[in-house]
């Protein structure tokens, strides 16, 4: 096609054509169409993500916590949650941080991986 003598609506419709020539379709059952799911929230300002399978709950940090004599900083303490004890750890602080202050805004989020419940304190979650 002569770029000088088309349409702007031919140029369109033959880049079309050739695009649709050179696709390929995917099929679901390769996984290419599943959709992933995360839960965004920050530490240390910067955004990160969690998948979804492995964080069970979101909570806001507990009023009680038992400190542990002897543990690291970033360990907050155990809480219990339900008649469950949970250990509250301040993600922050363990990666090199400064511990988090907490605020109305500061959760708790429940991780599961591989048979270990563990509580992450995380400044904001995001969504």
């Amino acid at each position: 096609m002569n770029p000088d003598t088309a349409s702007a609506i031919e140029i369109l419709q033959d880049i079309e054509a050739r695009s649709l020539a050179r696709t390929t379709v995917v099929d679901d059952q390769d996984g290419f169409a599943s959709l992933w799911a995360g839960l965004a929230f920050k530490v240390a300002g910067i955004r990160v993500l969690a998948p979804m399978d492995e964080v069970s709950e979101i909570l806001i940090l507990p009023s009680r916590l038992t400190r542990v004599p002897g543990a690291k900083v970033w360990v907050k303490g155990i809480a219990n949650i339900r008649g469950n004890l949970l250990p509250i750890i301040d993600l922050q602080a363990f990666l090199g941080g400064k511990p988090i202050v907490t605020n109305r805004r500061s959760r708790v989020l429940v991780i599961n991986r591989e048979d270990v419940t563990t509580g992450l304190l995380v400044g904001d979650v995001q969504g």
